[in-house]
């Protein structure tokens, strides 16, 4: 390495150079030895004398080069020994900063996992704690809500049995006052026939004109039992005294409790009392769901019980006419909702209060336990009440629509696993209809007065196209229910066919002067669609129903202030046409 020194000294010495600027050297480099002149000779001397001092110069020249060097070449050493120092320490150091922030970092981390790990078994405590705090209070609620609930029952049961003992006795004196009245009218009637036959000895009356009005009946053979056995032959009821009472046979008495062998002929007080039973049941029902929501809520569950009360309505809107495979799937959908609504809240109720059709004497006599699940009580009387819904709103303007509703209806009843100990809960279906559709059960009334409309179910909120749409719905889902075919199913019909022979027969008998354009449609549209049913059921007695629906009980409708028909009662008299039309059936 060179010297900045050596570069700035210079290499020239003034030796080098003669007096006169000019350097003379031989020729072949060497001076030539002239001895020959002293002049020579001082010359030489004195160049001698110089190449010694331009000598010396450049050896203190080079020692000096080589000293600088030297220094230079220690500096950088000694600062590279310094930078490498420098370096190695601010490589511990970071290494040292590095093993402290690892350091810290892990015990951060490690109080957050233990602060995380206490929080959790902080929560898990508290929760632990809430939920046993939450279980005895639901223990003890339980317990409480069982206590009241049992005085309850006991209340509710000394209730019906009063009610049903006074019923009792208002059938039996209707039955007795009835009787009277027959006596009474047998006994005029054979005074006069007496008379007559005082007066005119020689007349002969005739068999036909002494023959009582003929009753409608449906042939015991072609009407299939609720249970799949044949009905029993049941004796004829007492005389009608209006010439459109009708009769059933054995299975619409077995079905409808102690009050239909009084409710289906004349006495009209024995349906009242049916009728308000059942309204009476609309109300329990009603109270029966804020019941066990308030119940739900205090247990914890009624967001679940809500959610499956929603799927369920869903459910029932999405029935098909059209694909039977996914009418199969949408029936065992609501099945499925129904069962996990039920799970949801298995507290045991009573579910007396809850049934009408079949006698406190037969739900005791089948089984001692009375028992179900609060929920299922719960699912399946919204089942009914959504069901009313789709009729309304379905089968008002699709009367086709009403069918694939009815089959799931009475499947949903008669599944044996939402029968509690084997008893149907239907029941709560027909207090909805009773609330909504009276005149279906017999129940008549004018419709000129705001009593008499909500007598027969008129929403009074609506217009009377609405309230018409309503009932032609309705009607159509009535028959849908009730003309079910059950001889090839294990389980019961939960709605006997006589159901319908029953309404028909009901409406049909309603006195002159208290029918009305709501019993018009009502008995058109249970008719229209569902006749080749209602044949397939009773046969030739059927036709004769039919024949009186169409032409006997329109020719007894009161008039219009005009003198002209009521358009329900026109639709009426034209039914026999469409029904030639459709079903080539001639009346």
């Amino acid at each position: 390495m060179s010297s900045p020194l050596r570069r700035s000294v210079s290499r020239s010495s003034p030796a080098r150079h003669t007096p006169n600027g000019i350097r003379r050297t031989p020729a072949n480099g060497r001076a030539s030895i002239l001895v020959d002149s002293p002049a020579q000779q001082l010359a030489d001397d004195f160049s001698r004398i110089v190449l010694d001092a331009d000598r010396d110069f450049r050896n203190r020249l080079d020692a000096t080069s080589d000293e600088q060097e030297r220094c230079h070449l220690e500096a950088l050493a000694k600062a590279l020994a310094e930078h490498e120092a420098v370096r190695a320490s601010a490589e511990r150091a970071r290494e040292r900063l590095e093993l402290e922030m690892e350091r810290m970092k892990q015990k951060r981390e490690a109080d957050e996992k233990a602060g995380v790990e206490r929080e959790r078994r902080k929560v898990a405590d508290e929760r632990a704690a809430a939920d046993e705090a939450q279980e005895q209070e639901r223990r003890e609620h339980e317990e409480k809500a069982g206590a009241k609930l049992k005085v309850k029952q006991e209340n509710d049961r000394k209730a019906a049995k009063e009610k049903e003992e006074s019923d009792e006795r208002r059938r039996t004196e209707a039955e007795e006052a009835q009787a009277r009245s027959d006596a009474t009218a047998k006994a005029q009637r054979d005074a006069q026939a007496t008379q007559q036959a005082a007066q005119t000895p020689q007349a002969v009356p005739s068999p036909a004109a002494q023959a009582p009005p003929p009753n409608v009946r449906p042939p015991a053979a072609s009407a299939p039992h609720v249970n799949g056995t044949a009905p029993t032959t049941q004796p004829p009821l007492a005389a009608a005294t209006h010439p459109h009472a009708t009769t059933v046979d054995s299975a619409a008495l077995q079905h409808c409790g102690p009050l239909t062998p009084t409710s289906i002929v004349t006495p009209m007080n024995a349906r009242e009392l049916e009728h308000q039973r059942y309204l009476d049941l609309h109300k329990r029902l009603k109270q029966m769901r804020r019941d066990v929501l308030a119940e739900a809520h205090r247990m914890g569950v009624k967001d679940r019980l809500s959610d499956k009360r929603r799927e369920l309505t869903t459910a029932i809107g999405q029935t098909n006419k059209h694909d039977k495979a996914a009418q199969q799937a949408t029936m065992r959908k609501v099945r499925d909702i129904v069962l996990a609504g039920a799970s949801i809240l298995p507290l045991k109720v009573d579910i007396s209060p809850y049934i009408i059709s079949v006698s406190p004497e037969a739900l005791k006599g089948n089984n001692a336990d009375t028992f179900g699940p609060a929920g299922l009580l719960f699912m399946l009387s919204w089942l009914a009440k959504t069901v009313i819904r789709q009729f309304a709103a379905e089968a008002s303007d699709d009367g086709k629509a009403a069918d694939p509703i009815g089959v799931l209806t009475v499947t949903i009843f008669a599944n044996p696993d939402l029968r509690p100990n084997g008893i149907p809960l239907i029941d709560m279906l027909w207090a909805k209809y009773h609330k909504v559709c009276p005149a279906l059960f017999g129940i008549s009334g004018t419709q000129n007065t705001k009593a008499g409309r909500l007598r027969l179910g008129w929403d009074l909120d609506e217009d009377d196209a609405a309230n018409y749409r309503r009932f032609r719905g309705f009607a159509v889902g009535f028959a849908a229910i009730t003309l079910r075919d059950f001889s090839k199913s294990r389980n019961p019909n939960p709605a006997p066919n006589a159901l319908y022979w029953t309404s028909l027969a009901r409406i049909l008998s309603t006195p002159a002067g208290l029918q009305s354009s709501t019993q018009y449609t009502i008995l058109q549209h249970m008719i229209h669609l569902y006749v080749h049913r209602f044949i397939q059921f009773y046969g030739g007695a059927a036709i004769a129903a039919i024949r009186k629906a169409c032409y006997d009980f329109p020719a007894t409708a009161p008039r219009l202030a005009s003198g002209g028909d009521d358009p329900a009662v026109q639709a009426m008299k034209s039914l026999p046409f469409s029904l030639q039309k459709e079903y080539q059936l001639t009346l």
